[in-house]
Order: structure tokens, then sequence, then C-alpha cells
């Protein structure tokens, strides 16, 4: 499953989470942002959703293994992962699924009914 997040509500998350000292915070900074050139509060603005991001990356993983279990009594391993990592986990996550393929039988990869080659 790859889940995107395309936008955040940072302050209705932080409404949600009755953070009220943050939630202060952030209206100070968007108010600061207002005022600034473009070119400048576009600047800002990506290096605070980089930094909501990499938290939302390190809470993602055990608040959906979390809700898996509590709306479906599934087990589930959940790993996150920035969009400079996916590519390699992506990658990893596929052999992994090939080599237990194979084992699985025999050392012949049952889609195609023949020993892997080499390269493979």
């Amino acid at each position: 499953v790859l889940v995107s997040v395309e936008r955040v509500d940072v302050r209705k998350m932080l409404e949600l989470k009755g953070e009220q000292q943050k939630l202060q915070r952030v209206d100070m900074v968007m108010h600061v942002l207002r005022n600034l050139p473009e070119w400048l509060k576009n600047d800002i603005e990506s290096v605070l959703l980089a930094e909501v991001a990499s938290g939302m990356l390190e809470q993602i993983p055990s608040q959906m293994t979390r809700q898996m279990w509590e709306l479906g009594g599934v087990d589930v391993d959940v790993e996150a992962k920035s969009k400079d990592e996916q590519a390699d986990f992506l990658l990893k996550a596929m052999r992994q699924l090939d080599h237990e393929e194979m084992l699985l039988t025999g050392g012949y990869f049952a889609t195609e009914g023949r020993a892997p080659t080499e390269e493979e």
C-alpha cells in the first residue's frame, strides 16, 4: 500500500490534538509569512512542510499498525519511507518476494514454470 500525503492542514491537526501552544505558534508564523515576498515565503514554507512530513514519517507506522489492529484485527508491519528512500526499498522488497517464491516452488518461478537464470 502506498500512501501519499498531498496536503496537510496543520491547524486542524493541532486543533484535534488539543495543542494550543503549537497552534498559536503556527498562527504567528503564518502571519509573518503573509507579509514576506513570494519567493521567500515559498522557500520558508518548503522547509516547514519538510519538517512536518519528517515528523509524520516517524509517527505513521505505529499509528497505522494500531488502527489496522483496532479496526479489523489485522496484524501488519508498516514502514514509512521518504520519496528518496522509496525506490531502493521497493526493489529490495521485490527481491525478497522473488526469493520467497523460489523457496516455496522449489527453486522455480511458479508464474513461468522454469528455473531462474543467473541474471535473476
